[in-house]
């Protein structure tokens, strides 16, 4: 879910379970009158990930607000 005040592009990363490699990404343009998105990632998810969303301006990148991130496919270890 997401909240816009103008149209925006969300971009989602996923990365290796420390945050030092990026794995996959995927976009789709997103527009204030709706507040739910879906991002296809091509090719096979990995099991366990890090992931961030960036929802950032389409014409210059400008991000928008801060990004999101959580840990929450990843293994807890002790």
């Amino acid at each position: 879910t997401y909240d816009a005040m103008e149209e925006a592009l969300l971009i989602v990363a996923l990365y290796t379970e420390d945050g030092m490699q990026l794995l996959n990404s995927a976009q789709t343009l997103v527009n204030p009158e709706e507040t739910t998105a879906v991002v296809t990632f091509e090719g096979e998810m990995p099991e366990y990930f890090r992931v961030s969303a960036y929802l950032v301006d389409s014409f210059d990148f400008t991000p928008l607000c801060e990004s999101y991130e959580t840990p929450m496919y990843t293994i807890v270890r002790n």
